[in-house]
């Protein structure tokens, strides 16, 4: 059994994967609590958080997918064929109304 994030001592420096921001961001049952305490000890200055782009990244792409996949009723697979195939997608879906289809073809 690993260490608890709220075990960690003060001072301790440390890097945060995707994981930690999407349990907050999509309300994981389990998880999402200890983990926004974890953040709140490094906004606090705690503890030192460290993250990369490719983390940044990683985050936004799977809250992007989650957004479709809740929006449009589809599998993410479809949800990632979707993005693929629309063109300007960030400005012509994100901000329409309209119900789009979402399949992988």
């Amino acid at each position: 059994m690993g260490l608890n994030l709220n075990q960690l001592p003060s001072g301790t420096r440390i890097f945060i994967d995707s994981n930690i921001f999407l349990y907050i961001f999509l309300r994981h049952p389990r998880w999402g609590k200890s983990c926004q305490k974890f953040i709140q000890r490094t906004e606090e200055m705690d503890i030192q958080g460290i993250v990369d782009e490719f983390v940044y990244n990683e985050v936004m792409h799977k809250l992007m997918v989650t957004a479709i996949v809740n929006k449009l009723h589809c599998s993410p697979a479809n949800a990632i064929a979707f993005v693929k195939k629309t063109r300007n997608f960030s400005k012509n879906f994100l901000h329409s109304r309209k119900q789009e289809k979402c399949s992988g073809r």
